[in-house]
């Protein structure tokens, strides 16, 4: 077998690690994930989860994510919610879907920018169409 067993581990960890330093948390659901293998010990986890707390990284309940609970109101959040979701799937969210989840009418335009800036920090990008 060829090319290094560790590599899609240290990509997903080193994604994880860009996520958290970019927003200041991640959720266990994104440390599970970035470590998804049938073999991983507790003790990897909890190591990693140490290595995040070294870094002021916050582990967060995904129901109690600090940018999906923020200053919005509840339909708002989950709606952000899914676009976050949706881009960390895609690597991308177009202008309309966040639009779409923030209405200009609902949402100042100082909070818009900060959530295409904290996007952009997760490594989605913010696209036309």
């Amino acid at each position: 077998m060829g090319g290094n067993a560790f590599g899609p581990w240290v990509a997903a960890i080193g994604a994880l690690v860009r996520q958290g330093r970019a927003r200041g948390w991640v959720t266990i659901d994104e440390v599970n994930a970035a470590l998804a293998a049938p073999d991983v010990s507790a003790e990897l986890i909890e190591d990693l989860l140490e290595a995040l707390a070294d870094l002021n990284i916050e582990i967060a309940d995904e129901s109690e994510a600090p940018v999906l609970r923020g200053p919005f109101p509840d339909r708002l959040a989950r709606e952000i919610g899914r676009l976050v979701r949706w881009g960390q799937e895609r690597g991308y969210v177009t202008r309309a879907e966040l639009l779409a989840a923030m209405p200009p009418d609902q949402v100042e335009e100082a909070r818009f920018n900060e959530t295409v800036a904290t996007l952009l920090g997760m490594g989605i990008r913010v696209v036309e169409g």
